[in-house]
Order: structure tokens, then sequence, then C-alpha cells
């Protein structure tokens, strides 16, 4: 039994489970970074109580999961992460812990970790896999795969000690120390015999099978009673069996599936905890013959492959196949209170993820810190706003439902589509009762003001429902092939609903059917103004509000895109090789990303229809989302439960695009749990700066002065400014603001909408005589919009006030345009916007000044004589450059109608 070399990972010899080596290799535009949603899988959990010196101090308890290829370490009072280790070679198939160190079972390998980070890696003589570690005092102890061999390491050295094969007909599958016994170790077989062995001279001195039954050993755990030990069967029974006396004490039996995990209570209340496949958890009462005391039905959604009593406490921690919460449904790893020895557990506290992969992922808010899963397990996950914020439709369902995702519940309200004689939501008590033939919603969506939720059907019935009432209230009507551009035909219900999307202001709903049509309806009359039809069915629709680009995934492997405001299809994006799955738009428009079955996620340049990247996961990405910021794509995967996010390498380095062929995609690695490490990841994402020497070419300004240039700011800063009035008045608080607390000091600040303060005043201010006399002041207060107004000069283009113009929010423009009091000020702005004019630049926001400039000082116009000179000259400059606009627009769609025509 002489032992081999121990060997230890070097630096430098794997790269398992590092980005930044897979960055390195990788230079296309997206790098993974972090997986996220996973908690626990089938490995058993490790508790571990480290107690403080000192009565006062209470004791600190972590819990260690298993995430697959990596494992979790958990704060056990609060279930926090704590934080994530580093990839190891193979599948985690056991834990154990060793004061700081972690030791994990990874294929035919032992990986030591220290804060995270492997320090070692043992290998297995026998080049088997490693089923199960137990740390037994200085040795780590470790059965194969295949129950023949059991192996000592003694973890100082990291020298493997002996190998202790087992006789045929004993396949080993758990090993327990019983307490007191000095270098003993217990280990069960699947064909329901233990043996008792000594790790020093390994002689089995007991072999007896605990049962009667032929059931393989699935549990085995220590009880508080010295020599007596707690053993669990694939048939579903439990044994409290006395080892020293070689006598079965008791013997219960649960109902539902073999027994997967066991417990004994540990603050002296004689109570013992069993766990199955099924997901039961059932409470015994040793003192009274094995009475079962409770049984929780679905406790988990899963198989429940762990359960331990907490030392010292009446509290019970379960894990479970299912990776997700209990709140009811079933929970990964929850933590269940009880109130006294006999009363039913009770929910504590837990942590989960899905348990079934999610289908469909979006970012949610504006941060990008806040992502909305969806799932086959029927639940929804996130964090949000103040009311019902969301609307799921599911498969073979009549009814939508609300979802209140800060509170992380379902909502109050089911919409369904009402029949002739009903117009009120559905009482969620009786819901279940009721059933609806042919009106299974296939769509949902929830307008920009988040006010109204609009459910589809497959039967082609379409309604908008108030999501802070619950009632009905818009009732759409798809036309059977009706003319095209009709608004008052009227027909029967046709082709089923496979996508719904409503713009940023409210004034339209777009509707896609099974059959290819789009529909533009008006959002608050129902009235249809628009319906054409694409070459192939529509799988879905995707818009970009800001953009007002409408994405659409037909059947023939094509992207569809139409532009709403014109109503026209735009682009067609090719080159899917399989059915795709989902799509999003980067936060500017500017591309768009799709997943496909071919397990492909392409990157698609919008203006030029160009593909610009392309990579290829080890799985099929189901679902794809971009963040907000632009800065992480986030994907979701057909064989995982976790999300994955993808760094963007545009947002840390400068990135040359050129069109990339099928045949030069890549396959990519999946991120890793732990992720990157803050400094690596931006280490490692800067060394992905392009250093091939390339002629740039960087856009003009404007390309010729004779067109027509845009601020290319987002359309909805100047709707905003229109409407600035409505939504401060919608917006005003219902008690006025509390007067802030008198400050010890102050500082002089100057005026504006911006705060800065005024240093230069106070270096520069002399020192003022007591005097009693008062002091007039004829000063007119100048802020920083003011002085960029008078530094221009009359005959210029106004670019710096432009650009410090474009800069400014809604509110604080809107601001700075009242603070213009003087007809002084008045005639600077009006040859601003003039001047602006016939520079042809910045069109729609010079518009947009003016509707706001004349509604806040229109009478002071009418009343000085003085401002009329100019106002003329803005007139005849208004109506010029509206007709050249006219003219350009006309001549544009002229030219584009022929080149559509031609093709």
């Amino acid at each position: 039994m002489a032992a081999p070399p121990r060997k230890k990972l070097k630096s430098s010899q794997s790269t398992v489970g590092d980005p930044s080596a897979v960055l390195e290799r990788h230079p296309g535009l997206y790098a993974p970074f972090r997986a996220l949603g996973f908690i626990t899988n089938h490995v058993p959990f490790v508790l571990q109580v480290h107690s403080a010196k000192g009565a006062s101090i209470p004791a600190r308890m972590q819990i260690l999961t298993c995430v697959g290829l990596t494992w979790a370490m958990w704060d056990g009072e609060r279930i926090t992460l704590l934080f994530v280790g580093s990839n190891a070679p193979n599948p985690i198939n056991s834990l154990a812990m060793q004061g700081e160190y972690v030791w994990a079972a990874s294929g035919s390998s032992l990986v030591k970790y220290f804060r995270g980070q492997q320090v070692s890696l043992l290998q297995n003589p026998l080049s088997s896999t490693i089923a199960t570690i137990m740390i037994f005092g200085s040795f780590l102890l470790a059965l194969t795969e295949d129950g023949r061999h059991l192996l000592v390491w003694d973890t100082a050295s990291e020298e493997l000690e002996c190998t202790i094969p087992f006789d045929n007909g004993f396949t080993a599958t758990y090993m327990l120390h019983p307490a007191t016994y000095l270098n003993k170790i217990l280990v069960a077989s699947a064909e329901g015999a233990l043996q008792l062995w000594n790790i020093r001279s390994h002689p089995a001195n007991l072999r007896d099978a605990a049962s009667n039954s032929q059931s393989a050993v699935t549990a085995l755990v220590q009880s508080p009673a010295v020599d007596v030990v707690g053993i669990g069967f694939a048939s579903g029974e439990v044994s409290v069996y006395d080892v020293r006396a070689d006598e079965r004490l008791l013997r219960v039996h649960m109902e539902g599936g073999g027994v997967r995990s066991i417990s004994f209570r540990a603050d002296g209340k004689p109570t013992l905890a069993t766990a199955n496949s099924s997901g039961h958890l059932a409470i015994w009462d040793l003192n009274q013959g094995g009475r079962l005391l409770h049984m929780v039905r679905g406790a988990h959604d899963g198989a429940i492959v762990s359960v331990q009593w907490v030392p010292g406490q009446a509290v019970l921690i379960t894990a479970g196949e299912d990776n997700s919460l209990k709140a009811w449904p079933s929970t990964d790893k929850v933590q269940w209170l009880f109130d006294s020895p006999s009363s039913p557990p009770r929910l504590l506290k837990s942590r989960s993820g899905h348990h079934a992969p999610p289908h469909l992922i979006r970012y949610y808010g504006e941060d990008g810190k806040t992502i909305l899963t969806a799932a086959r397990d029927r639940s929804l996950r996130s964090t949000s706003v103040d009311w019902e914020d969301v609307v799921t439709t599911h498969t073979g369902e009549a009814m939508a439902r609300t979802w209140h995702v800060q509170n992380k519940t379902c909502g109050r309200w089911l919409f369904k589509l009402p029949d002739a004689d009903e117009d009120r939501p559905i009482d969620p008590g009786i819901a279940k009762a009721q059933t609806f033939d042919q009106r299974t919603l296939s769509a949902s969506v929830v307008s920009a003001c988040g006010n109204f939720g609009i459910v589809g059907s497959s039967s082609g019935l379409v309604q908008s429902f108030n999501m802070q009432s619950g009632m009905a209230r818009t009732y759409y009507e798809i036309p059977k092939n009706p003319p095209s551009g009709s608004s008052k035909w009227r027909g029967a219900k046709t082709g089923s609903v496979t996508g719904l999307a409503t713009d940023g202001l409210n004034k339209t709903l777009i509707v896609s059917t099974m059959d290819g049509k789009l529909y533009f309806f008006d959002f608050h009359s129902g009235e249809l103004f628009k319906d054409f039809a694409l070459p192939s069915s529509i799988v879905t629709i995707t818009l970009q509000r800001d953009s007002g680009l409408l994405a659409a995934i037909c059947d023939d492997l094509v992207v569809r895109i139409v532009d709403v405001e014109t109503r026209r299809v735009v682009r067609e994006l090719r080159g899917f090789k399989g059915r795709i799955l989902d799509l999003t738009f980067s936060p500017d428009s500017r591309w768009l990303v799709a997943a496909s079955l071919d397990s492909i996620i392409r990157t698609f340049d919008i203006p030029s229809g160009r593909l610009i990247d392309g990579f290829k996961t080890p799985s099929v990405a189901t679902s794809v989302s971009f963040s907000p910021t632009g800065d992480f794509l986030a994907t979701s995967h057909v064989d995982s439960v976790g999300i994955f996010l993808w760094a963007n390498r545009a947002q840390y380095s400068e990135i040359f695009f050129k069109s990339v062929k099928e045949e030069e995609i890549e396959e990519l690695g999946m991120p890793s749990v732990q992720g990157l490490a803050e400094e690596d990841s931006v280490e490692a994402l800067h060394s992905l700066i392009a250093v091939d020497s390339q002629d740039v070419y960087t856009t003009p300004a404007q390309l010729d002065e004779e067109l027509m240039t845009l601020t290319l700011l987002p359309r909805s800063k100047w709707q905003t400014l229109l409407n600035i009035e409505i939504i401060q008045q919608r917006n005003k608080p219902k008690e006025p603001p509390k007067p802030p607390e008198q400050a010890p000091f102050f500082l002089p600040s100057l005026p504006g909408v911006d705060h800065r303060l005024d240093m230069a005043k106070h270096l520069t201010e002399e020192p003022s005589r007591n005097t009693k006399k008062l002091k007039t002041s004829t000063q007119t207060i100048q802020t920083e919009f003011g002085l960029k107004l008078g530094e221009e000069e009359n005959d210029g283009n106004y670019e710096d006030f432009f650009v410090y113009v474009k800069k400014l929010s809604p509110a604080a423009l809107d601001a700075e345009l009242r603070t213009l009091s003087t007809w002084q000020d008045l005639m600077l702005c009006t040859t601003a916007l003039r001047r602006r004019l016939e520079s042809h630049r910045d069109f729609e926001a010079v518009q947009t000044l003016l509707k706001v400039f004349f509604r806040i000082h229109g009478e002071a116009f009418v009343e000085n004589e003085d401002l009329g000179e100019s106002l003329e000259s803005l007139l005849e400059v208004q109506r010029k450059e509206s007709l050249r606009l006219l003219d350009l627009v006309s001549s544009a769609l002229g030219t584009l109608s022929f080149v559509r025509d031609t093709i």
C-alpha cells in the first residue's frame, strides 16, 4: 500500500475556471464574467459552527454548498453569500471543511481551497472517481465511486497513507466516525451491511446487516448518545442502531420514497428528522417508540439531499435538489424553526434560485442591477417598484397573472379576456373552479407608464387592464383579412396572438399574429389604423421604445426590423442555422443580439445590417437580455438553472468592428460562479485592446451644410421637456416638504440648477466695516446658462451654448428658460435659436425649445414692441427651414421607395 508521490497544483499549470484565461484566447465582443442564481444541488451541504470565546459572543455558523464545478460559502445566520470558490477540474461530488480549508472531491482529484482559491491538488492513484470524502482528525478519507476502495490521506503532508480494499459483495456508500471510537470508522454499503474499520490496522471487526432488508444504505449519522447511530435506507426504512451491542433499537418507515438524509436533534430533545427523495420532511418522537409528530409534504420541489439540526438550537436546515426557495413552493436551503418539541416546523428564512432552467430573461429598471427571470417551475424572480408591475402568461392557461416584484409575491389580479357580458377581473379565490375553452393566453406586455397590462390570446383576442384596480379597459379587435390601412373594419376573430408591444408615449399598441401580420392600434380608442403582412409567420416581437424599432422573429429564420413611425421593414437579418429563440437590443439601439438553436449568440450592427460578432456556447442559450447600462449581456441556457453574465468589451476598450463570417465563429467557455476579481477583470479586458493600426473614419458633426442634422439624443428627452408641466403636476408631493435642520455653517453657492460653491467670492471678499446703513443692489443674477448665452457671437452658430443645453436634464432646462427675465435675455435667446436654425443643426432640439420658450415668455413678446423685429426674423427662418426639411424628407422617401421597388 505504498503511497504515490503527491501532486500539487502550480499556478501556471491550469487555467480551469479562470475567465481571464478565456478572455486572452477569445478576441470577440463578449467575455465571460459571472454566473448567478446557483444555490445548491444534489451534493449534501456541510455545516460548521465556530464557537466563540466568552458567553457574550454568539457562535458563528457557516454553510458550504456545492454548485456544480465550484462551491459557495453562506453565512448561516442570515443565509447570505460570503464567497465562492474557483472552479474545480470536474463537477464536485462531495465537500468537507477543515478549519479554514475546504476540500472538494472532483472526478479522481481532491482539491484543497483556502479563502476560495485553489492551493493544492491531490490525485487518486487508482484513477477512479471519488464519490465521498470525510475529515477524520488530521486525515482525509475518501470512498471511490465504485465502492471498492477507501483511501486515506494525511492532510498536513498531503501524502497518501494507505488504501483499504473492500471484499466482493460489499459496495461502500457512506462512512461515519462513531463518537469516542479511536481511529475507527463505520462504513455502510449498498447491500445494507455495515463494517467497522480501524484505519491504522484496518481489520474489519464488525460485519452485520443492520436491517433484514437488502435495501441500500442511503444515510448514516451519529446520534447524541454514544454507540448509537441512525441509518436510512432506499426502501424508506430508518433504523436507530447500537453499534457496540450490535442491536437495532428502533425502526420507523417513511412513505413516499427512499430516505436521503437523517439528523438527530442536538439540544437535548429526543427528536429525529428524516427527509426523502420526494421532498417530504418528517419529525419523529424517539421517546414514544418513534411516533410520527409531523410530516411536511412537499417541503422541497425535489429530493431533499441534506437535513441537519443546528447544535444547541431548535433550528433545522434542509437543502434540496430544487435549488429554490421555500415560501411555499419549496426551498433550496431552508431553516425550519420549532417553537416547542411537539410543535410543527415553520419556515424561518431561506435562499433560493430556479429549479428549472429559465426560458426568459430581461433586465428590469434603468440602473442595470435587476434581472427578471421566468422559468418552467412557474416562478418569477426579481425586485421592483410599488404596485403590481409584471404580467405573465402561462402555458395552457386562460388567465394572466400580475406580480409584485418588490415583495416577491403574486399580485392581486388574474386577467382573462371577458365574454360579452363580463368586464371585471376574476377573484383569485374562484379562478381554479373556472375553465375557458379556446381562451389560452399567449402574450402579455406592460405599458411604458406601468399603469396598464395588455394580454392577448391564441384565439386572436386582445384587451388591456388597469394594473392598480384590475379592471378591464380597452378591447382591441383583430379583423379577419382587413383592407390594408382600414381603421373602421370589424370582422371575425382570427390568428393566434404571438406578441404585444406599446410605444413609449402610450399612443400605439402593436400586435403580431401567427399568420405573419402586424396590427397597429390606437392605444386609447382601440381603433385599428394600420396593418401589413410579413413574408413569414411571426414567432414574437420586441420593441426598442427609445428608437421606435420593432424586431420580429420569423419562422423563416430571419429577424425583420420594422420602423414604427413609417411602419416599414427597414432591415432583414439573416444567417441563422437554427430556430431563433430570443433577441435583445443594446441600450443605444445600435446592436441587436440574438440567440438561436444552433447554440450561437450573434450580434448585428443595425445601421449596416452586418454581423459584427458571434460566439458559440457549450449549451443552447434560451434567452438573452442587455443591461440598460450596456456593460453586460445576460443569458439563460437550456441545461442550467443559473444566469450567466458576459462583459461587453466595448465598454472597457476601443473596439474596431468588421463583418464576421460564420466560419470565423468560435466556441467560448461559460462564465464561472466565482467570476472575475475586479482588478483581474479590468486587466483582462484592457489586454484585449486592438493593437493593429487602422485608419478609423470619424463621422463629422455635419455631413453637408445643406443637410439637416439632429441631436442624436433620445426622443424621450424632448418629449419630457414639452410635457414637463404635466409631469411635475402629476409628481407633486401630497405634503409640503419639511425644512431642513439649520446647518452649523454655510458656504456661498453660485446661482443655477447645478449645485456649485462660490469659492472665489469667499477668497476675494474684503472684510466689511460694521455699519447700520442699508445698502441697495441692482445686480442681476446670472446663471451659467445665461453666461454661456451672452458669451456667444451674434453671428455664430452658438455651438458651445447648445453643447451645454444638451447636457441639461429636461427639468433643469425648463428652469433655466424661466430665469430669462430681461428683454435683453429674451432677445439673446431668440437670436441663438435663429442662428442654430440657419446652421441646420439640432433641428428637433430647436423646435422643442421654441415651443417651451414662447409658452413661458409669449406674453412678454406681445407686450414689448422692441422684441418684434427679432421675432419676425425668427419666424422667417423657421418657415424657410421647415419647408426645406419637408423637401429633404420627401426626397429621401422617394429615393428609398425607388430603391426598394427596384430591388
